[in-house]
């Protein structure tokens, strides 16, 4: 067995050598022909004085040749760094500075204090090949993915060789993915969903198909078409954007699809219902996990149907339990008055925050992953969260998820976006708060808003305050910045 994806890439180049590895919407290419582009990078990155154990930044594409220079990288035993495209060279040098890294392989040359520029397209087209590996053990790191920085500042993960088999073995148990999948990703590169989806197909053997631009008829449609993709991998705001845009279009597709997986951010359960109508036979996933601790739960929601709060089981690498709030005694979670902090224990955890070991000491002890996220594991042996800690409302002893709230009011017709958040009470200790974004040229009373949600909520989740805000401030993957309200 192998030590690393790097080595399943190369058995599967040795026996199916023709299959489709990774596409995007201008070409396609083999097992055979993404692992020897592989060996081309090797050579390019050993000739630019890179060695086992840098570190190396890699520009984020959606594209044939990001896979093989991510690959490439770690053939020599580096560590592979995505970058996000958008990022400008000051932000990008910051990066580079902050993971102590000389190098990095990008689509266009410029100059960088302190750093080689390397050009991607010359390292992926080289005229020679290393066909010598670097070999790499277990605990080697491998690669270093970015937090969005949702609850501050953005933070590097180190993940090693061994982190990346336990993610892409709980991906797969997740979705039960085959070989003959053509999975559809439509995330960015630099993002943890996208990567351990890629690692996962790697892993296994099956086959990706990366898109960005994704509104765009021929980027989305014509992918699936072309290249029989069979699954598809999204973060909810860019299924709402395909859904906007092409209203049911998606179901036209039912037959053909295995699965459909979302990651990163909660989906609203009005497009659950929604997808669930739509693809009567596809399976319907949504994930639940960390940049720290990769896909640690699944819902299968097209099999469960409505659950609220309900994030799904644990996969098949991944142990599950709840602690105090000094994360010293384990506690019997068993529904929301019990409910506590989850934990995570098997090798899909970091192996720390890179150059931050203080706040590595925080999240990370004896290998175990210590969450602010609250929890407990119901009677159907599924788990359900109520939040993050500072973000769940304890309101007199009952705890209220603030997303239980804005699924309700974003019902109601002329809101157009809406987040909760608690806020102090003198009687109750805390108590819901909720801001809303209207529809243009939409105002609605606060009573109003408060007897619609009345008529589907106890009355204790009921919001206090009521407060109207231009835009509800959200990262890229949809996800609520909760600390911006609060």
């Amino acid at each position: 067995m192998g030590k690393n994806v790097l080595d399943f890439m190369f058995i599967h180049a040795a026996e199916h050598p023709e299959k489709l590895c990774v596409a995007d919407k201008n070409k396609s290419a083999s097992y055979s022909d993404v692992c020897d582009r592989i060996k081309r990078v090797g050579a390019y990155l050993h000739e630019q004085g890179v060695k086992k154990g840098d570190i190396v930044g890699l520009r984020s594409t959606q594209t044939v040749e990001f896979a093989a220079a991510f690959f490439g990288i770690q053939y020599i035993g580096a560590i592979v760094c995505p970058v996000e495209k958008t990022a400008s060279a000051e932000r990008t040098g910051k990066i580079l500075n902050q993971i102590s890294s000389r190098y990095i392989l990008d689509v266009s040359k410029y100059d960088l204090a302190d750093a080689c520029v390397l050009d991607l397209s010359e390292a992926v087209a080289w005229n020679k090949t290393m066909e010598q590996r670097v070999a790499m053990s277990d605990e080697d790191i491998s690669n270093i993915i970015f937090t969005t920085g949702t609850m501050g500042k953005s933070k590097g993960i180190l993940i090693s060789c061994k982190t990346d088999i336990a993610i892409a073995e709980n991906v797969i148990d997740s979705v039960s993915m085959s070989s003959d999948e053509v999975e559809l990703i439509t995330s960015p590169t630099s993002h943890s969903l996208a990567i351990r989806r890629m690692y996962a197909a790697m892993y296994i053997g099956s086959s990706i198909v990366f898109t960005e631009n994704f509104l765009l008829y021929n980027n989305f449609w014509g992918l699936i078409e072309k290249h029989q993709v069979t699954a598809i991998t999204f973060v909810p705001a860019i299924l709402n954007l395909i859904m906007e845009a092409y209203k049911d279009k998606l179901g036209q597709y039912d037959a053909q699809l295995h699965y459909i997986q979302l990651g990163s951010a909660p989906l609203h359960e009005d497009t659950k219902e929604c997808l669930i109508n739509m693809l009567p036979t596809t399976r319907l996933y949504n994930t639940y996990g960390a940049t720290e601790s990769g896909c640690t739960i699944i819902l299968e929601f097209s099999k469960y149907g409505k659950k609220a709060n309900c994030i799904g089981r644990t996969t098949v690498n991944t142990k599950l339990f709840f602690t105090d709030e000094s994360r010293t005694t384990i506690l019997k979670s068993v529904d929301e008055v019990s409910a506590g902090y989850m934990a995570f224990a098997g090798d899909m955890n970091m192996s720390g925050y890179v150059n931050d070991s203080a706040q590595t000491a925080e999240v990370l002890r004896d290998g175990i992953i210590y969450t602010n996220d609250i929890g407990y594991l119901g009677e159907d042996g599924l788990v359900y969260l109520l939040g993050r800690a500072g973000e769940v409302i304890n309101s007199g002893g009952l705890k209220i998820n603030p997303v239980e709230i804005e699924e309700i009011a974003g019902r109601m017709s002329g809101i157009r976006d809406c987040a909760c958040v608690p806020v102090k009470d003198e009687r109750r200790g805390e108590v819901p708060k909720l801001f809303v974004e209207f529809e243009p040229d939409i105002t609605i009373e606060n009573k109003i808003i408060k007897d619609f949600i009345s008529q589907y909520l106890e009355d204790y989740k009921i919001p206090v305050k009521i407060e109207q805000i231009d835009k509800i401030p959200r990262t890229f993957n949809g996800k609520i910045i909760r600390k911006q309200l609060m």
